[in-house]
């Protein structure tokens, strides 16, 4: 599902720490690429928009991991079969007036997992 294209209910609300600005400068709030994305001070509505492009990322890679599990579930048993998934994690996507993940927030900090 393409997310920017969502009936209202369906857009994801913003995070509950969320800030226009971050109230001090980090050090890594002015010409950072992904604190480049959207102008200060932010907007909910442009924060919106930054959600529904991130779950409508995670929404297709989940079909392609999806895929290749189907694939792996026709040419051998999957018990036979360890995956290992990994990714760089941690947008701020507003929480504390950032887009990015330079910060030492938990949002930019805390690295999921799933145990077999």
């Amino acid at each position: 599902m393409y997310y920017r294209k969502a009936p209202r209910q369906l857009v994801p609300a913003v995070p509950a720490n969320f800030l226009p600005q971050h109230p001090f400068d980090n050090g890594m709030v002015k010409n950072i690429r992904d604190e480049n994305l959207a102008a200060y001070p932010r907007t909910r509505e442009v924060i919106s928009d930054q959600l529904c492009e991130y779950y409508g990322l995670i929404t297709h890679l989940d079909e392609q991991v999806g895929r290749v599990l189907a694939a792996l579930e026709k040419g051998r048993p999957r018990e036979d079969t360890l995956i290992i998934y990994a990714a760089d994690h941690g947008l701020a996507l507003g929480s504390h007036g950032l887009l990015g993940k330079q910060s030492l927030y938990e949002h930019s900090m805390k690295c999921p997992s799933s145990p077999p």
